[in-house]
C-alpha cells in the first residue's frame, strides 16, 4: 500500500466530500424537479377531467385539427 502524506490524504477526503455532495444536491435537485413535473401531469389531468376532456394527447382535437387545415386550404385556394 501506498503510503500518503497526510496532507494530500486531506485535500482528497476534502475534495471526495465536496464532489459527492454537489452530486447528492444535483440529484436531489433533479427528484424534485420530477416530482413537480409529475404533480403538473395530475393538475392537468384533474383539470381535462374536470372539463369532460378524455385521453387527448394533443392540445387540438385531431378533428378539429382537420377542419383548421381544410379552412387554411379554403384561404390559399
Amino acid at each position: 500500500m501506498v503510503n500518503l502524506p497526510p496532507r494530500f490524504k486531506r485535500n482528497f477526503d476534502y475534495l471526495c466530500k465536496v464532489r459527492y455532495s454537489a452530486k447528492s444536491s444535483s440529484t436531489n435537485a433533479l427528484d424534485d424537479m420530477g416530482n413537480r413535473i409529475n404533480e403538473l401531469e395530475q393538475s392537468i389531468n384533474d383539470l381535462k377531467a374536470e372539463m369532460g376532456v378524455e385521453g387527448t394527447s394533443s392540445p387540438l382535437d385531431p378533428s378539429r385539427q382537420k377542419s383548421d387545415e381544410a379552412k387554411q386550404d379554403e384561404r390559399s385556394a
